[in-house]
């Protein structure tokens, strides 16, 4: 028979996206993995209409939209919108940062993709930016952009004098803004060549992009070609193919194969 993990490791998809190493939608045996740490996914739902989503280290849960073995990039969403007014103006319920997908040991196997900067939103504000550095962000300059006159007008309060704008990181220079109801900060897709409200507006609806860094994605290659399934020892902190019979830290061709029962423990 074959060893349980071998099973549990097979391919899996969730909704259309395909989920394998580093990744998995299986739990894991005490010791064992089918995926990399941090990189185990949830699939929720109905099949027409399951969510695959990613806990981060921080707690904050993100649906997974796409995942690019090629590229080795998942783009990834916030989980839920926090209507503001008449449901017309969905923010994030929470920043997102750099901390949010970073392991707890300080290990960055996800990072933003390099197209990606993080930008400053302020909404509902009683005041527009005051900044000698930043004169045309009504007009939509090539660093802030009033959401309110340029795209989102349920970003303001009905009836009220609101602005809404953003500013990419690199350009946010402005000291206080305790006229702003809300603040966030989220990664948006900005290039030299596309600095725009739309761009932005649609990476903090429609989610952003991010790369992982798996040290072992060769040794999986390995391991697929010669039949088996990829894993990860957790205790030992490495690598695993899982083989019908038996575990290899490399492939299922290794003369030295552990018999199989040989605990996780044993083969780290």
């Amino acid at each position: 028979a074959d060893i349980p993990e071998y099973g549990d490791c097979a391919p899996a998809s969730c909704n259309g996206i395909a989920v394998h190493y580093p990744f998995s939608l299986s739990a894991s045996t005490p010791g064992t993995s089918c995926s990399v740490p941090g990189l185990k996914l949830t699939c929720q739902g109905d099949k027409a209409d399951a969510l695959l989503s990613l806990i981060t280290p921080t707690g904050l849960k993100l649906i997974v939209k796409s995942i690019n073995y090629t590229t080795q990039t998942i783009k990834l969403a916030i989980d839920r919108s926090l209507p503001v007014v008449n449901n017309q103006c969905p923010l994030p319920s929470k920043n997102i940062t750099v901390s949010d997908i970073t392991n707890s040991n300080g290990e960055s196997i996800l990072s933003f993709a390099t197209n990606y900067t993080m930008g400053i939103f302020f909404f509902r504000c009683s005041t527009k930016p005051i900044d000698s550095g930043v004169p045309n962000y009504i007009g939509g300059d090539t660093s802030s952009y009033n959401f309110t006159s340029n795209l989102v007008s349920g970003c303001s309060d009905p009836g009220a004098t609101s602005y809404s704008y953003a500013f990419s990181d690199d350009s946010f220079t402005l000291a206080s803004w305790t006229s702003c109801r809300t603040t966030l900060s989220f990664p948006v897709l900005i290039s030299s060549s596309s600095r725009d409200a739309r761009t932005m507006w649609t990476s903090l609806t429609e989610g952003f992009d991010v790369v992982w860094t798996v040290n072992s994605m060769g040794d999986c290659l390995g391991c697929t070609a010669s039949g088996g399934r990829c894993g990860y020892n957790t205790t030992g902190d490495h690598f695993l193919c899982f083989c019908r019979q038996d575990a290899h830290s490399v492939n299922c061709n290794q003369p030295d194969a552990p018999s199989p029962s040989s605990s996780p423990e044993s083969l780290s």
